[in-house]
């Protein structure tokens, strides 16, 4: 529906006077503040603006935030250079917890716009029903009639307000969430910082902020990915790299991931596995977060010291995943509804253990992909609850299984094999950092600033493996990708974008220019690590 012109000038001009009283207050605050909390009041300005207008204002706000930012906040000298990615960085999570707060709220105006109109539709057939009742007031078969129409419509009215009741109470409360949970890291990074910019500190004390400062980050990093997964998901954008795996290794990658939070909250975690081997046809990591995310939100909800269960078992053709725990339990209400997006068990502050209400939406989505089913089980408050996996197990073909399985297992036991790596990017230092952690893997690896160097190093050093960077001043990594490729005994080099950007379209261009796979800045040491030494 288009909107009256001053209500459009209206919505435009509130995220500017927003991102002005946001410059304003960070003026003030900067002799105070520093470089620290660069984006803060201009965060606040884009939540305000996405909650006031929607996507619109709220990108208006995020732009004119950056470039305030840019053009009054940060250094112009060569001291931006020399801090490394932290402004870029800085400059990115912004940008990205912007858009994507903006995205969510958009999507509340539209799901708000849409109950509206339908309650504002119900209520003017209401007034018709009303007027046709005066109208034929002698007709009593005819007034019954309209009488009951009434009733019906009364009734639809009263469900349509309920569901726009609902809909303005999860929106409140997501608001709620969502600012707690970016609060949360915020806090620690920023007293870590300060412990770090103390003279005469030891070097245990400077590697436990540093840790804290990495804990922190992680975790604004997995509430940014557990949305974009949600959301790539719904859309069916997401796509499963379907391989044959032990669920004995993918247990034990999970275990490892959410032992830490167990160990935290000192809760007991029993673990029964069958002693046959079951293996499944699935994506190994997606399995692994349905799993992590299960056990995390038992732990959550689960009081210091509890006890939590993992079972698993084939039963009826397939395997059963059971995640008993002792915890707060669930509602006979709130069953139904707990793998919904946005939706928590227990919404009470004294329960708020972090997250978004998101990671049930998510691992209902991941089962569903790998044809499997998910339902939870509860007798009330307090009670513990359960959640059942059910997964479907791998059917070889006949005379194939056995031969999988024992390449598999050969292939576990053999040592990674040291190779020759190319990192090519223009930021030193992000080039040297990621060297560093193959060299320590074993592994040889050559640095080049720009594709021109590395197009020189290639036929004498000849990479097993090339890591480059994208946006690159003179030859981007589009280009360089197509010359390696042209090159001669480089077609089986595997070729690996590492950049900032993330986007579908940007993964489709890069697999166009040669690249075999896509990693998205800030990349895991682990993650790049495993890609190397298995490609597949």
């Amino acid at each position: 529906m288009p909107q009256p012109p001053r209500r459009l000038t209206l919505r435009y001009a509130v995220p500017l006077l927003a991102i002005a009283v946001a410059t304003g207050v960070r003026m003030l605050l900067d002799p105070t503040l520093g470089r620290h909390l660069l984006f803060a009041p201009f965060f606040v300005a884009a939540l305000f603006s996405a909650w006031y207008g929607g996507f619109g204002p709220a990108l208006v706000a995020v732009v004119v935030g950056l470039s305030e930012v840019l053009f009054f906040f940060l250094p112009h000298d060569g001291s931006f250079k020399a801090h490394g990615l932290e402004y870029p960085m800085k400059i990115g999570y912004f940008a990205a917890m912007g858009l994507t707060t903006a995205a969510l709220f958009e999507s509340l105006h539209v799901a708000q716009r849409r109950a509206r109109a339908s309650a504002e539709q119900a209520i003017a057939k209401q007034h018709e029903l009303e007027r046709e009742i005066a109208e034929r007031r002698q007709a009593q078969e005819a007034l019954r009639r309209h009488v009951r129409e009434r009733k019906r419509m009364e009734e639809e009215i009263r469900r349509q307000a309920e569901v726009l009741r609902e809909t303005d109470r999860r929106k409140d409360e997501f608001l709620a969430l969502l600012a707690h949970e970016l609060r949360n890291p915020l806090a620690p990074i920023l007293m870590a910082v300060h412990i770090m910019k103390k003279r005469g500190m030891d070097a245990a004390r400077l590697q436990w902020a540093r840790d804290v400062v990495q804990r922190q980050v992680q975790q604004m990093t997995r509430l940014v990915d557990d949305l974009l997964d949600v959301s790539r998901i719904t859309s069916g954008k997401i796509r499963l790299r379907k391989e044959v795996v032990g669920l004995a290794a993918v247990v034990s990658r999970a275990l490892e991931t959410s032992g830490p939070l167990f160990d935290e909250r000192q809760q007991e975690l029993t673990v029964a596995l069958p002693a046959e081997a079951i293996h499944l046809e699935g994506d190994p990591a997606r399995l692994e977060q349905m799993l992590v995310n299960l056990l995390n939100n038992a732990a959550k909800y689960t009081e210091r010291g509890g006890r939590i269960r993992l079972a698993v078992s084939r039963e009826a053709g397939g395997v059963v995943l059971r995640v008993k725990d002792s915890g707060i339990g669930i509602r006979a209400d709130m069953l139904a509804c707990v793998f919904e997006p946005f939706v928590q068990a227990d919404r009470a502050l004294s329960r708020a253990q972090g997250g978004l209400g998101i990671g049930l939406a998510l691992v209902k989505r991941l089962v569903e992909l790998h044809a499997g089913s998910i339902s939870a089980h509860s007798d009330g408050p307090n009670q513990g609850s359960e959640f059942v996996v059910r997964l479907p197990l791998w059917s070889a073909p006949p005379g194939q299984a056995g031969a999988a399985m024992d390449e598999a297992a050969d292939a576990s036991r053999k040592p990674p094999a040291a190779r020759r790596i190319l990192v090519v990017d223009d930021n030193l230092d992000s080039a040297d950092c990621l060297a560093m952690c193959l060299k320590l893997e074993g592994h040889e690896v050559f640095v080049a600033s720009d594709g021109a160097t590395a197009l020189e190093v290639v036929p004498d050093f000849r990479p097993d493996v090339v890591l480059s960077d994208i946006g690159m001043p003179g030859m981007d990594g589009y280009e360089l990708a197509r010359r390696i490729k042209e090159m001669p005994g480089m077609e089986r080099v595997l070729l690996v974008a590492v950049t900032g950007w993330g986007q579908e379209g940007d993964r489709r261009r890069s697999q166009l220019a040669g690249f075999d796979r896509h990693l998205v800045k800030p990349v895991a040491p682990e993650a790049v690590q495993k890609l190397v030494e298995d490609p597949q």
